[in-house]
């Protein structure tokens, strides 16, 4: 006969046949370690990127281990992950399970805002626009459409600036910003 489920350890039983005779036997039970499970997450490096990833350490139960993601993957490394949460089912040859999540971050968005000095004479050169970026990862480097770099640029004529500003991770982010100017003075005589 089976004896019933239970816990591992030794368990012994004593058999007695019809004659009063017995003989005493012993089995262990044993199973494996519990499985512990850790993550190591890659976040995204610009925001709406999908360069994450989620690796997943196990040790413990039985190997091989199989691995179910909630975004379909299979393997021990989820990747080109999104911002968001992941969980994976780990289960392991015993048919033993254990679940783990982690979360991947996106920095957020190149956030440029610009501050504008208009020219103060028609035909004048006096114009400025400085950028007060915030997000994505600094330091940030700025290309501006006249050629020139800084997050301020100075003695401008009337026109439109626009500025790429691109992060430590190369994420992009572009502004542009019109420097106006007066209209010319006009004079006449009345007679």
């Amino acid at each position: 006969r089976y004896a019933q489920a239970g816990s591992r350890g030794t368990y012994t039983v004593t058999v007695t046949d019809a004659n009063s005779c017995t003989t005493t036997a012993s089995a262990t039970v044993t199973a494996p370690p519990a499985m512990l499970t850790g993550t190591t997450a890659t976040n995204v490096t610009c925001p709406g990127g999908a360069n994450g990833s989620v690796a997943l350490t196990v040790s413990g139960g039985a190997s091989p281990y199989s691995y179910a993601w909630n975004n379909s993957q299979t393997g021990s490394i989820a990747i080109n992950l999104t911002a968001g949460t992941y969980t994976a089912t780990v289960t392991d040859a015993g048919g033993c399970s254990a679940v783990v999540s982690a979360p991947v971050a996106a920095p957020p968005a190149i956030a440029p805002g610009a501050t504008v000095v208009n020219v103060n004479c028609p035909g004048g050169a006096s114009g400025s626009v400085s950028l007060n970026t915030s997000g994505g990862t600094a330091p940030y480097t700025y290309a501006w459409s006249n050629g020139q770099t800084g997050a301020a640029i100075l003695n401008l004529p009337a026109g439109i600036y626009t500025a790429t500003v691109t992060d430590a991770h190369g994420c992009t982010a572009t502004i542009s910003a019109p420097v106006t100017a007066p209209a010319a003075l006009t004079s006449g005589t009345t007679i």
